[in-house]
């Protein structure tokens, strides 16, 4: 059916691209804290005295940024992280070429779909334009794969000094060499220095970056069901048009020695049979879209699909449809056949 289609490829298209970025982002943040802040963020002086720290190995920072339109795309901006330290914390963004410890300078790191949509590679200059709009000339030194989770690149800090908004880093990720509680605790009296300093694990800051999409978590699922409602509508419209039309056809089967019970017996079979191909073909539909969002996305071919929305979608498509071929056949069936005989189609 339409709104099957419609929805189950709109909703679950959300579902597959908010599970494979939580799942890179769960892959990439290796270390075993992370520290962010209660306020905008953290002062540049927060990771050196966080390397600084006994029994820490090893540390980075990430701020968020866009980039704005280039690198092949013209009328929209890019989301981008600010990498300052190179290699460590245990970030891994899976990097296929290059190295992120030649980041700095005038350096970039490009996401794989970034890259192959510019035909860049790793020594190459590509032009950019920085989120202020100052155009810049850059040279690649890293691609990497898990762009869902960091965006389209990944800047050297000096490359960005001067063009943000604000300076302060949103995030540290660490790496430690001793017990993660023992480093926690030393960590958390930096909080003197820096108020708001707060710190947790890899797997709370994945949370947090969740939790902090809960509005678009919410509209998706909204804008869904408008979709789903005003789709159904319309299917439905049709349906119990098409079974109004035929009371001259049940009252002929009625008057050529069929039962009540049989006609309706008939007529339930033919809503089954309706309802499975509909929503076998809204199945097949919404398949032919995820499936290759899933392998450009992920490389594999399975759409993540919580069985329990595609059950729900699927129990009120099924339940609406037969409600709306039931009905009008019931009331068909009420008159006389020798009356329904002679309505006008």
């Amino acid at each position: 059916m339409l709104s099957v289609a419609l929805s189950s490829t709109l909703f679950f298209g959300s579902t597959t691209i908010a599970h494979a970025t939580s799942q890179q982002e769960r892959s990439a943040l290796t270390g075993q804290l992370a520290i962010t802040s209660a306020g905008p963020g953290l002062p540049g002086t927060a990771l050196a005295d966080v390397r600084a720290t006994p029994g820490v190995r090893s540390a980075v920072a990430l701020t968020s940024t866009t980039l704005g339109p280039s690198l092949g795309v013209s009328n929209a901006i890019l989301p981008a992280q600010i990498l300052t330290g190179g290699q460590g914390g245990g970030l891994d963004v899976g990097v296929i070429a290059g190295s992120l410890s030649a980041l700095h300078g005038d350096a970039i790191a490009l996401g794989r779909h970034r890259a192959d949509a510019t035909h860049a590679r790793v020594g190459d200059r590509v032009a950019i334009m920085l989120g202020d709009g100052t155009a810049a000339q850059v040279t690649v030194v890293a691609i990497y794969t898990r762009d869902l989770a960091f965006g389209d690149a990944l800047l050297a800090p000096e490359l960005a000094t001067g063009h943000q908004t604000t300076p302060l880093l949103n995030e540290i990720l660490i790496q430690a060499d001793q017990p993660p509680a023992e480093v926690a605790g030393r960590l958390r009296a930096l909080a003197q220095r820096y108020p708001g300093l707060q710190v947790g694990d890899s797997a709370s800051l994945v949370t947090a970056n969740a939790a902090s999409d809960e509005l678009n978590n919410w509209l998706g699922p909204f804008f869904v069901a408008m979709m789903f409602t005003f789709t159904s509508i319309a299917v439905l419209n049709t349906l119990i048009m098409i079974a109004l039309r035929r009371r001259r056809e049940l009252a002929l089967l009625r008057l050529t020695g069929a039962t009540t019970r049989q006609v309706q017996s008939m007529a339930r079979w033919e809503a089954t049979l309706i309802i499975v191909i509909g929503l076998g073909l809204g199945l097949a539909i919404t398949a032919t879209a995820l499936v290759p969002l899933s392998h450009a996305l992920t490389g594999g071919f399975r759409p993540y699909v919580p069985v329990g929305w595609l059950a729900a979608i699927l129990g009120v498509s099924a339940a609406l449809a037969l409600v709306a071929l039931a009905i009008p056949t019931r009331r068909a069936l009420r008159a006389r056949p020798v009356e329904a005989i002679g309505i006008r189609e």
